[in-house]
């Protein structure tokens, strides 16, 4: 099958698989292959707006399987070389119109024996995808009772959120989650970024800006505080920050910072400096860092490079000495084909936070990728 540019993954969302999501990572993985621009994750179900009832208390599970999901995701880009490629999470149960979230895809995958949801019907004809192994029925699991919890009416968070990836959408999501009146998202500045790698490749701050609000409102987010307070929607305030705490350390209206592992000493930062202030300390919830890597111990078996090859010769025709871009994407393509497992790098007892710069994936990584890729096609 032809790439299609935009791709659409329906899935479930049991507390079975919330608790476990491995048996559907490698249908999300082999997944990737089928899209050539952008690939949509929806889990459907009612557990997602079950789980807001009670945002603190649901935050590990969630952010442990939305980690996994990410994580599955992003090792997919780099496997085929398909970094540049927009993936993106959502959950039937966020605010604003689905329409948004999923966009308007050329191919619809769900499960074999799965209907698509009544408001999805309207889609392209989906294409069936086998049920994984060890999946246990969808529909029949029990919703979990979640313990109360305080709540957090504002939310902060920041970064550079530079060419916008799989983990910076993770902690914004997160972070919107946990919100329920207000999440306000710190940009670093364009000249505070002057001294990071192939920094001629960062992109400048507006854009940045933008791709933050973009994603957010397909969340369900709204970047208008009016809209905020007449729809109920969690208001988007993404502004530039020209040092590392920004509004933190000003504004008493904020409740909660969230923080990746390995910049929770900022976060420990923050709130000394509230504190020197005489300004309430935050509570921090931390999201696990991923990797664009899988577990080698639970890698899947592979095909031997030379069969692959032979394979997609026999299936294309070998056209010249070298050998094209697609006929490259293709044999990345049936290395995966016989996937039947996938587990990511998990990263959530590392604590070293040196270590997890070095393993994360980042936008660091991203821009070497981008310079590598000018440097080939210039020469």
């Amino acid at each position: 099958m032809a790439p299609t540019p935009h791709v659409l993954l329906v899935l479930p969302l049991t507390p079975e698989l919330l608790s476990n999501p491995h048996p559907l990572l490698p249908t999300i993985y082999k997944s990737l292959a089928l899209a050539s621009t952008s690939l949509n994750v929806l889990f459907t179900g009612p557990l997602y707006a079950a789980l807001r009832r009670s945002r603190a208390a649901a935050w590990d599970p969630l952010q442990r399987f939305l980690g996994n999901v990410y994580a599955t995701l992003a090792a997919a880009q780099w496997k085929t070389g398909m970094v540049d490629m927009d993936v993106e999470v959502h959950f039937e149960g966020e605010d604003g119109d689905v329409r948004d979230q999923v966009g308007t895809p050329g191919l619809v995958l769900v499960l074999q024996g799965y209907e698509l949801p009544g408001y999805l019907r309207d889609m392209p004809h989906p294409k069936t995808v086998p049920v994984p192994p060890l999946l246990s029925a969808f529909a029949s699991d029990p919703l979990p009772a979640l313990s109360e919890a305080p709540t957090y009416p504002v939310v902060a968070l920041g970064g550079t959120f530079d060419h916008l990836h799989a983990a910076h959408k993770l902690l914004l999501h997160l972070a919107l989650f946990l919100a329920t009146r207000k999440v306000i998202v710190g940009v670093v500045a364009d000249r505070l970024l002057a001294s990071k790698s192939n920094a001629a490749l960062v992109e400048p701050i507006d854009a940045r800006l933008e791709a933050v609000r973009a994603f957010l409102r397909r969340c369900g987010a709204t970047t208008d505080a009016g809209a905020a307070n007449a729809q109920a929607q969690v208001h988007a305030d993404v502004v530039e920050i020209q040092d590392a705490l920004g509004p933190t350390a000003h504004d008493a209206d904020i409740h909660a910072l969230v923080v990746s592992r390995e910049t929770l000493s900022g976060g420990a930062g923050v709130n000394r400096t509230r504190a020197e202030k005489g300004m309430g300390e935050l509570d921090i919830f931390v999201v696990d860092v991923i990797s664009s890597s899988l577990d080698e111990a639970a890698d899947a078996v592979r095909r031997d490079e030379a069969d692959e090859a032979s394979a997609l010769a026999e299936e294309h025709g070998a056209e010249g000495d070298g050998e094209s871009e697609g006929r490259r994407r293709g044999r990345r393509q049936s290395a995966d084909a016989d996937l039947e497992s996938v587990r990511t790098v998990d990263l959530s007892a590392v604590m070293d936070e040196s270590r997890l710069k070095e393993m994360k994936m980042g936008s660091t990584a991203i821009r070497a990728w981008l310079a590598h890729r000018h440097e080939q096609e210039e020469a």
